[in-house]
């Protein structure tokens, strides 16, 4: 017979203790320490406390699980140290031997940084204070908002030399003008050699350092707000000062009209007054003509609204547009109306302007 841990008396055979049911270990073993005999299924020796062999003590199961629970929790900080250690050791190691690639990491480092530097400095192509201008080519992002506030994006590239101004276009075409003292204002247009198909645009800074440019863009039959902002500097010469005016010749200007033929005809002192009015623009042009009525010898009288609009003896003919025009003249187009499409010539004659219908030749005075 023997013992059940709890001390009471089992068969040889059976595996679990009848009485109390705890476990019966069918083998004896002996303390290795004191060399007391283990009975039943004792955990340590009941002489000495030592753990019988593949027990252990509960004291070294909480630190095993102590010390798996800490190395669980700083395992990502100790991988971490490691993989840092790493990178510092091979960063040191090219530095103390002179490797090409980390002089290459610094050089890189100090490009991005001068670049920076040299980008926001080239940013700045105009002193609208001191009228001057940066020499150079740039490149500008545009929103072109039309009558019906539609936006459309484009990209312009503007060469400026001297005060000639340049802007290609598709095809090889470039529309090329001036930079004017005035307001720096830009005009420049390309036209394709009759009175209907042109491109123009024009445009001033909208702020001291040229970041920024306002105006409009026009082709046939079309009319845009320009917003030009700038996108990136390709090249950039020196500072100079813009001289050109816009003022007319006082002696003789090229009076545009709708006859190709005439085109080369011009008006001398003697019929034309000095003015302060100039066309530089076709908003200007319109806006010249807003609010204007006009009246010819034989009573037919036409009136512009302040929108641009024309009426001829009160009924509604279209909204007016500019084809073309020079410091004095310009062609106009109108249509939509009761009269079908037609077209216009307005000039300044002194303080007054006058409008012309190149069809028969009718004159209407300023009222």
């Amino acid at each position: 017979m023997k013992k059940c841990p709890n001390g009471h008396e089992v068969n040889d055979r059976v595996r679990f203790c009848p009485t109390c049911g705890a476990e019966i270990i069918s083998r004896i073993k002996f303390c290795k320490k004191c060399g007391s005999e283990r009975m039943g299924t004792e955990k340590f020796c009941s002489q000495c406390g030592t753990p019988f062999d593949g027990v252990p003590s509960n004291n070294h199961i909480v630190i095993n699980e102590e010390k798996n629970s800490s190395i669980k929790k700083y395992l990502p900080y100790i991988i971490g140290a490691v993989v840092l250690l790493g990178i510092i050791g091979v960063f040191a190691s090219r530095s103390l031997y002179g490797s090409d690639n980390s002089k290459s990491v610094v050089a890189d480092s100090m490009a991005v940084n001068n670049n920076a530097q040299k980008v926001e400095s080239d940013a700045v192509i105009s002193d609208y204070d001191e009228r001057l201008i940066y020499q150079g080519e740039y490149e500008f992002d545009a929103v072109l908002t039309d009558a019906t506030l539609e936006k459309k994006n484009s990209t312009f590239t503007i060469k400026i030399d001297g005060n000639k101004v340049s802007v290609p276009m598709d095809e090889g075409k470039v529309m090329s003008g001036h930079i004017y003292s005035d307001d720096l204002g830009i005009d420049v247009v390309y036209d394709y050699g009759n009175d209907l198909h042109f491109v123009r645009m024009s445009i001033k800074p909208n702020d001291k350092e040229g970041k920024e440019w306002v105006g409009e863009y026009a082709f046939t039959g079309m009319r845009f707000d320009a917003v030009l902002k700038l996108k990136e500097v390709k090249h950039k010469g020196e500072a100079v000062k813009v001289t050109e005016e816009r003022t007319a010749d006082d002696s003789s200007e090229t009076v545009i009209d709708d006859n190709s033929d005439n085109s080369s005809s011009t008006y001398n002192s003697s019929n034309t007054s000095s003015s302060s009015r100039t066309f530089y623009s076709e908003q200007i042009v319109i806006g010249y003509l807003a609010n204007q009525s006009f009246r010819a010898s034989d009573g037919l009288t036409m009136r512009v609204d302040g929108d641009g609009r024309l009426y001829v003896d009160g009924d509604y003919a279209g909204v007016l547009s500019v084809l073309r025009y020079n410091s004095t003249s310009a062609l106009l187009r109108y249509g939509g109306g009761m009269y079908g499409e037609g077209k216009l010539t307005v000039q300044i004659v002194g303080d007054k302007f006058q409008l012309k219908d190149p069809t028969d030749g009718t004159v209407y005075y300023q009222r």
